[in-house]
């Protein structure tokens, strides 16, 4: 497997690797908030069936 080339401009090791930390945090963090997104995507679409199934049995 090839490793990326990083461009440091000055920055030290410990620098680069708190940045590299730090996108990996927040790419979990979105992996997560994608999850939820999802799993509250679908409790909408049951919520939106059960409306309309109660205003079908509503209507007069």
């Amino acid at each position: 497997m090839k490793e990326p080339k990083i461009v440091a401009e000055g920055l030290t090791n410990e620098q680069i690797y708190a940045w590299m930390k730090d996108k990996a945090q927040k790419a979990s963090a979105l992996r997560a908030a994608l999850a939820e997104k999802q799993q509250i995507e679908q409790v909408l679409v049951e919520i939106e069936s059960r409306i309309d199934q109660l205003t079908s049995e509503a209507s007069i």
